[in-house]
């Protein structure tokens, strides 16, 4: 009896377990938080009428069996941070930047397949466009940190569109002196106080001198700011 069920079940379960394989192959998922990309043959899939890219929202997804594939993307906000950017001032000061940059992907197609590792890309991006800001700076400047941030927003924006991004928010969260700029502006704040008091005094002292007074490194000095040039060098 067994061996009749067999010879007649057998032939009838390899045809149901493909049809069972290929109805598990058919059905994919987008999960809630990202959007997908259905592509067939490996070229993604476009509206008929208007030839844009079907971006499929969160559920089910009917797939063809060897002829479709599913690439996801979330599109969750994200957070990159900066942590610890050397920049030198137009002085030659060396200080240290941690920002933060909050995006999430507006273009799910372009963050899938125009931009290799997106999430490094920008991070790469906004390093440099935070340098070129931050290095432009003098020793004053660099200390505002809101400044800075909205500078570098403006540079970033432009990149957006193109990225498939929305910058959400920007902010340089921390400016740390070196140890040397950190003992040249406890210096140049010495200076000043000197040349205010002078002032009181009416006694004639250049901001150059002042700073050669307290002990800081030879000096150019125009009319309101001090420009570090070096330290003296001992005699030989």
């Amino acid at each position: 009896m067994l061996e009749f069920l067999s010879g007649i079940l057998g032939p009838m379960l390899v045809p149901a377990i493909a049809a069972a394989f290929a109805a598990f192959k058919s059905v994919k998922f987008v999960h809630e938080g990202e959007r997908g990309i259905r592509l067939r043959f490996g070229k993604a899939t476009r509206n008929r009428k208007t030839d844009e890219v079907k971006v499929s929202p969160p559920g089910f997804i009917f797939m063809i069996p060897f002829a479709d594939t599913l690439q996801r993307r979330h599109v969750r906000q994200q957070t990159i941070r900066l942590q610890n950017q050397t920049v030198v001032t137009t002085e030659g000061l060396v200080f240290s930047l941690s920002a933060f940059l909050l995006f999430r992907v507006t273009d799910v197609y372009k963050a899938l397949f125009e931009i290799k590792g997106l999430e490094k890309a920008l991070e790469d991006f906004i390093q440099s466009q935070l340098k070129v800001v931050a290095c432009a700076k003098d020793s004053k400047g660099i200390l505002d940190a809101k400044k800075i941030s909205e500078e570098v927003r403006a540079l970033i924006e432009a990149k957006a569109n193109e990225w498939g991004v929305e910058f959400i928010e920007f902010g340089v969260i921390d400016v740390e002196p070196s140890e040397e700029a950190a003992q040249v502006l406890i210096m140049s704040a010495r200076a000043k106080e000197l040349v205010r008091i002078a002032e009181e005094l009416n006694v004639d002292m250049t901001p150059g001198l002042a700073m050669v007074l307290v002990g800081a490194p030879l000096v150019a000095s125009s009319p309101g700011s001090t420009t570090i040039i070096s330290r003296p060098e001992p005699a030989t």
